[in-house]
């Protein structure tokens, strides 16, 4: 496995090339919106950009995530898988009450080749870690 590592990026490529995989330590957008206060489930700051109230599928299975984060999940996995372009995935990260990334970063997988769309599509140990 080869990884080019900085502060704020991790990429990862398997040695087979079946993807690059983006770890995303910061993000200047949904990221730096949530450090800054503005999802309406803080009170740091005046803005206040919606959050979905409950778990839904086009937000990562789980509730708080921004609107804004959500589309991540809807352009780079939903709709490719849905037009038979298994080629991307998102992943959600785990953020505390000031937005750090506290776990795991939000990551998305590019793969080279589709996977089959029949495939599982959380969980599945496709080598790329």
């Amino acid at each position: 496995m080869k990884t080019l590592r900085s502060d704020l990026v991790q990429t990862a490529r398997d040695r087979a090339r079946v993807a690059i995989r983006f770890r995303l330590h910061y993000c200047p957008s949904g990221g730096s919106m949530l450090q800054e206060g503005k999802a309406e489930n803080s009170d740091r700051h005046p803005a206040a950009f919606g959050v979905t109230e409950e778990p839904r599928p086009w937000s990562f299975g789980q509730k708080g995530v921004l609107y804004y984060c959500a589309h991540t999940k809807l352009w780079f996995d939903t709709q490719p898988r849905e037009w038979c372009m298994d080629l991307f995935e998102a992943e959600y990260g785990e953020f505390d009450d000031r937005g750090e990334v506290v776990g795991r970063p939000c990551v998305v997988t590019v793969r080279k080749k589709a996977r089959n769309r029949h495939a599982p599509t959380s969980g599945q140990d496709d080598g790329v870690q």
